[in-house]
């Protein structure tokens, strides 16, 4: 990432996106590769945060603005034109701070601050620990020193974390603190198992023109159209699901059933790699039915907000919730695996055949599939009291509160 002018003062590491389930997990190691991202500008922390021997204290009290202070973010010792990194496994990322002329050989200590998903976190000499905001418990990243016109400090070593990235760096010296306001930002993608390389298809083999649709391709003067590439024009076999669709039933102990089998508890995705819940018709766990309020105790993954706890209707089967819901379905070993959780957005978006409604999937895969709504885990950004789900009626996704209760499908990386 290119070296930006940065105004202000303290240093502050923004994670926005992927998963921190505790302060080591940034040390963990597992290939990556990285992306660009669009900078947004950062917002300073509120004065009531900003205390100082219990005492609060005014913004830029104690926080500095210069504009002859630099920085920047390398990946294996080289910075990137255009604030974006290689492709590669087993990120590293570097913070590079440019002194300002004035503070070159002064003794100050290097700040390092990170937040991600509204948990604070600071890089001390034990590694990222969390942080409560509050400038008296500020641990530096090193012992104080006598400042260079380049200081270096490591953020991460094959850095594990998915998700967008605001990095700033700064340095404290008699008690005042120079940080980048500006943020230096970019995007990480785990590459593991756990991230899908394949996408399904829409599921469309018909073409459109301006009189109609469900015509045949091509239609003169409508180029292009959905129905003439992807699997559904390539791979349009409907013997494992409905044109480039490839599914496998499962057994309820995870055997692999031919495609005549009249029973089965759960459907291998051959093109993304995974597996999902087959919902049934007898009042059972994972009837089709029962409905759950979206509740997600750790805020690593809540967005914020919790949810609702047991707020919706599922008889005695569970805690009707989507926790209560992923405990005891992995409980159970359901279909031979305890690694069952709830679909991201864009999971369940992928089993969706936009060809059909009512309900717009193969239900000769998807059975006793109800044509509303269906929880994903993901949470409505703008509205954190909200979560994605995606309408099976039709096909599209949208925002529910998070104590309305509707259906749940659990999903799991598959074999």
């Amino acid at each position: 990432m290119s070296a930006r002018r940065l105004k202000a003062v303290c240093v502050l590491l923004l994670f926005s996106m992927g998963r921190i389930a505790d302060s080591n997990v940034l040390n963990e190691s597992v290939p990556s590769r990285i992306k660009p991202r669009t900078a947004s500008v950062f917002d300073e922390p509120k004065a009531a945060v900003l205390r100082h021997t219990s005492v609060t204290v005014a913004t830029g009290q104690l926080l500095a603005s210069n504009s002859r202070f630099f920085a920047e973010v390398l990946s294996d010792n080289v910075a990137s034109a255009g604030g974006s990194f290689p492709s590669k496994p087993g990120v590293n990322l570097l913070g590079r701070i440019r002194v300002a002329p004035e503070d070159v050989g002064q003794r100050a200590d290097i700040l390092l601050v990170a937040t991600y998903q509204g948990a604070w976190y600071m890089r001390t000499l034990q590694g990222w620990q969390a942080w409560d905001q509050q400038l008296q418990t500020l641990a530096a990243v090193d012992v104080p020193h006598t400042l260079a016109a380049i200081e270096d400090v490591d953020i991460a070593t094959s850095l594990t974390l998915s998700g967008d990235f605001s990095i700033f760096l700064g340095y404290r010296r008699q008690g005042l603190i120079q940080y980048s306001r500006t943020p230096l930002q970019f995007s990480l993608v785990a590459a593991t198992t756990t991230v899908l390389s394949k996408f399904n298809d829409t599921g469309i083999t018909a073409c459109a023109n301006a009189y109609g649709n469900k015509l045949a391709c091509p239609q003169g003067g409508y180029p292009s159209q959905d129905a003439e590439s992807g699997r559904d024009a390539t791979h349009n076999d409907d013997s494992d699901g409905h044109a480039g669709f490839s599914f496998t039933k499962i057994s309820s102990t995870g055997a692999v059933l031919p495609a005549s089998a009249s029973s089965w508890s759960c459907v291998q995705d051959n093109v993304t790699g995974l597996m999902w819940e087959v919902k049934t018709d007898d009042n059972g766990l994972h009837d089709k039915d029962w409905s759950y309020t979206w509740y997600e105790p750790d805020n690593a993954k809540n967005g914020g907000n919790a949810g609702e706890k047991n707020g919706g209707n599922c008889g005695s089967t569970s805690t009707c919730d989507t926790y209560g819901y992923v405990q005891a379905v992995n409980a159970t070993g359901w279909c031979g695996k305890k690694d069952w959780r709830m679909p991201a957005r864009g999971e369940l978006r992928g089993i969706v055949s936009l060809d059909r409604f009512s309900p717009a999937i193969d239900t000769i895969y998807f059975p006793n599939t109800a044509s509303e709504s269906f929880w994903s885990s993901s949470s409505y950004v703008s509205y954190v009291s909200s979560g994605w789900g995606v309408d099976f009626y039709y096909g599209g996704d949208g925002a529910n509160s998070k104590g309305s209760g509707i259906r749940v499908r659990l999903v799991r990386i598959g074999q």
